[in-house]
């Protein structure tokens, strides 16, 4: 499962997958340091954060806003 980290609701973590299906888990169960809008998978029910795929969102909203506001 891949998606990406809609918000943090308390001890919950909102997370939107690639089939656009929202799912909830545990905060916990996350890596520690992560962010709204970063970019998760899971394999064998441990999450980790896919550094490079939340680098690359994070260069392409920053690019829209900046075409936004020329």
């Amino acid at each position: 499962m891949k998606g990406i980290i809609d918000r943090f609701e308390g001890d919950l973590a909102v997370i939107e997958t690639e089939e656009r299906q929202i799912i909830t888990i545990q905060r916990r169960m996350l890596p520690p340091g992560v962010c709204e809008g970063d970019a998760v998978y899971e394999e064998d029910g441990v999450y980790r954060i896919d550094m490079e795929e939340t680098k690359h969102r994070k260069e392409e909203i920053k690019t829209l806003m900046n075409r936004l506001w020329k």
